[in-house]
């Protein structure tokens, strides 16, 4: 639930930001135009609190070798929670499913388990797996990659 929360407002950012200027440039009441303000500012720091792209280099470099070899080296590092975007938590603990019953990590295997554990929809399916399958990276990117999803994690824990 809050993953699902936390996306809602990731996807209003940009929407207060406008709002924020639009105060900014027209006269609008005074207290208004702090709220508006200051929403803005505590949605900056939010948006900065988040790497969709490490996120998706991490998924990616889980899939590309049909094993579990990068997944085990991160294993001990991230989880599924320390993924911002609900479906890249999502797509996680499928990947993590796969890993722990020793099953091959791919797209193929990967659409088997959503389609298993009910989310293939949550995760926009087909579109999801392409946008993953266009990640390519190599296994010392995505180790950097799984640096910053936890630390960008971590920040948000602090926010």
């Amino acid at each position: 639930m809050t993953n699902k929360l936390l996306n809602n407002l990731y996807d209003g950012v940009d929407l207060a930001l406008h709002l924020q200027r639009e105060a900014t440039e027209n006269k609008i009441e005074s207290e208004k135009k702090n709220h508006l303000r200051y929403l803005g500012q505590c949605l900056s720091v939010m948006k900065e609190q988040i790497d969709e792209d490490a996120e998706e280099r991490v998924l990616a470099k889980c899939l590309a070798d049909d094993t579990s070899d990068f997944y085990d080296s991160i294993a001990h590092k991230i989880n599924a929670d320390d993924f911002y975007l609900y479906r890249h938590n999502l797509v996680f603990q499928s990947v993590s499913s796969l890993a722990k019953r020793g099953e091959p990590l791919n797209e193929i295997s990967l659409i088997e388990e959503l389609k298993r554990s009910s989310t293939f929809d949550d995760v926009d399916g087909m579109t999801m797996i392409g946008t993953l399958m266009g990640k390519q990276t190599s296994t010392l990117d995505a180790q950097n990659c799984a640096n910053v999803v936890k630390e960008k994690s971590n920040l948000r824990k602090m926010i």
